[in-house]
């Protein structure tokens, strides 16, 4: 029997949705636009169209993965973050909407320190670059600032230099392996503009509890220890030494967290009072401080 295009999509929204799985619809639409190279537009308009015997058996492989609750971006291979397309693998945390809260707060800091002819160097550190989603979107947006970015996976580390020669910034944009600031060039302590990071900041809890799809994720990326606050004390302690007078701190955290970076930023002493931002949820997202030695 022939099949058109909506009634796979019904069909196979349904089947998600069978499977527990709350963007059902979306994603039947999303899958099979990959396997048509299509957008979701087209299927609309194109939804009495009948499919071919090699384009249904290509989705129902598709669909088995998401079936099994396989994250879509991993199946599709891709993931759009900041008006950007990312390649990304299983080595990677997959990009969210959320961490576009923390882009936009170090390009809105990164205008107004222009505007004010601060001669601080044009050097953005990002700690735990993941796919790189980060720094190439703040690259895209700052032809003058010259990016490092840090990770202890080589894996994920690849999956980076990929979207960054993809986008073309690879004379602006230098990868580094290791653990915080690791590989960033010595001379650069005390020089930088922003440290920003999205580190992992899950608690063991919330790790037991979440959806199948997280565990797909790397644990490295989203296990922040017992309370998810581990890196944040290491990384807000490291940040103090590199950035120069008057530089920006941003970092992504999890809902609730607020208080507790409040009190790690203020413990250090060399910070502003701490900024919390939230997402459009009303969850803390975003904090942002200033070094204020010097």
């Amino acid at each position: 029997m022939t099949l058109t295009i909506g009634e796979v999509i019904q069909k196979t929204s349904a089947y998600f949705q069978q499977k527990g799985i709350d963007s059902a619809r979306l994603d039947a639409e999303l899958l099979l636009a990959h396997v048509l190279q299509a957008t979701r537009v087209e299927l609309y308009v194109n939804y009495d169209r009948p499919l071919s015997t090699a384009e249904v058996a290509a989705y129902r492989e598709l669909i088995a993965r998401r079936g099994q609750r396989e994250p879509l971006a991993y199946i599709t291979g891709h993931k759009e973050f900041y008006g950007l397309d990312f390649t990304v693998t299983p080595a990677v945390l997959i990009p969210r909407p959320e961490t576009e809260l923390l882009v936009e707060a170090v390009l809105a800091y990164l205008e107004d320190n222009a505007l004010t002819g601060n001669s601080t160097p044009s050097i953005i550190v990002e700690i735990g670059m993941g796919s790189g989603a980060i720094a190439v979107a703040l690259a895209a947006h700052c032809p003058d600032v010259e990016i490092y970015g840090t990770d202890i996976s080589l894996p994920a580390l690849e999956v980076a230099a990929q979207n960054v020669g993809k986008h073309g910034y690879g004379q602006r944009v230098h990868l580094c392996s290791g653990p915080y600031f690791t590989g960033v060039p010595s001379e650069l302590r005390g020089q930088v503009r922003v440290v920003v990071s999205n580190p992992p900041y899950l608690t063991r809890s919330e790790m037991a509890e979440a959806q199948p799809e997280l565990h797909r994720e790397p644990s490295l990326a989203l296990d922040g220890g017992e309370d998810g606050l581990a890196v944040y004390r290491q990384l807000v302690t490291e940040a103090a030494d590199w950035l120069a007078p008057g530089g920006l701190l941003a970092l992504e955290i999890g809902s609730g967290q607020g208080p507790a970076l409040i009190d790690i930023i203020n413990a250090t002493g060399v910070f502003t009072p701490p900024e919390i931002r939230s997402d459009y949820a009303g969850h803390d997202r975003v904090v942002m401080t200033f070094s204020c030695k010097g």
